[in-house]
């Protein structure tokens, strides 16, 4: 569940952005980008209801790589590739 935090629950530029997030990508379906099941509010607080994405976030990635060498070359190209695909099928979504 992301939700908005109570120190921006007042801040109508970034709940209507939070809206708005929630509103395009339930409209995507793609391998690379999570699912987003539901839009809501609780207790007068917005959420979105979102896929489980079982796996390491890429900061504890990059950090465990940071002390062997970085990240190799196939590995990086392989995350880039996929980010890049899943971003061209955001952008090229229409409603």
């Amino acid at each position: 569940v992301k939700r908005v935090l109570p120190h921006v629950a007042d801040d109508r530029q970034f709940v209507d952005m939070f809206t708005d997030e929630a509103r395009l990508v339930m409209q995507l379906s793609h391998p690379n980008i999570c699912h987003v099941y539901s839009y809501g509010k609780e207790e007068g607080a917005p959420f979105i209801s979102m896929e489980w994405v079982n796996g390491m976030p890429l900061s504890r990635v990059l950090r465990r790589a940071k002390g062997q060498g970085g990240l190799s070359v196939p590995l990086v190209l392989k995350i880039v590739a996929q980010v890049a695909d899943a971003l061209d099928h955001a952008h090229r979504a229409v409603d």
